[in-house]
C-alpha cells in the first residue's frame, strides 16, 4: 500500500493473536517492528480457542505508524492475523 494513502486512510490496525502466542517477547517484537510515534491505534483480539473466548483490547497511550517492515513482520509471523481499519 502506498505510504501516503496508508497514512490518510488507516485509523487503526487490529491484530488477532492466539492466547498461547502472547508473551513478553511477542510484545517487544511488535513494538520493535512498528514505529511507536504515529497516529494509528493499535488493537488486539486475544483468542483462546480451547475455551472459545476472545478479548478485545486497545492501547490508549501507544499509537504507531505502519511501515512496510511492520506489515512484512506480521505476514511472516505464524498465528497472527491483522486487519487495517
Amino acid at each position: 500500500m502506498l505510504p501516503n494513502v496508508r497514512e490518510e486512510m488507516v485509523k487503526s490496525i487490529s491484530l488477532v493473536v492466539p492466547l498461547q502466542r502472547v508473551t513478553n517477547q511477542l510484545i517487544m517484537e511488535i513494538l520493535q517492528h512498528s514505529d511507536a510515534k504515529g497516529k494509528i491505534t493499535l488493537k488486539f483480539k486475544i483468542v483462546d480457542a480451547v475455551e472459545n473466548l476472545a478479548v478485545d483490547l486497545f492501547s490508549r497511550n501507544t499509537r504507531i505508524n505502519i511501515t512496510e517492515e511492520f506489515i512484512n513482520y506480521l505476514r511472516a509471523t505464524d498465528g497472527i492475523e491483522f486487519k487495517l481499519n
